[in-house]
């Protein structure tokens, strides 16, 4: 028996996304982001998670849609 896709739904700005849980490692709450002065305008900056450094991207950049300041609901 086919085990049935699974997806992470999300929201960027009016439209709804998923991505194939398959290809979600984690979702963590959003926390602060160091910005990279030398990286493209997709990429916020980075996290660091317990020691492993983590690229932040910026979907809503990616997609042409206007920045936004993090939330604390907000999740990466």
């Amino acid at each position: 028996m086919e085990m049935p896709l699974q997806y992470l739904l999300f929201r960027l700005a009016e439209w709804w996304c998923a991505l194939p849980l398959a290809v979600v490692e984690r979702v963590l709450p959003a926390g602060e982001i160091t910005p990279l002065p030398e990286a493209p305008l997709s990429v916020s900056g980075v996290v660091n998670l317990a020691g492993e450094i983590v690229p932040v991207f910026a979907l809503r950049r990616r997609f042409g849609l206007p920045d936004r300041p993090v939330k604390l609901s907000d999740k990466l």
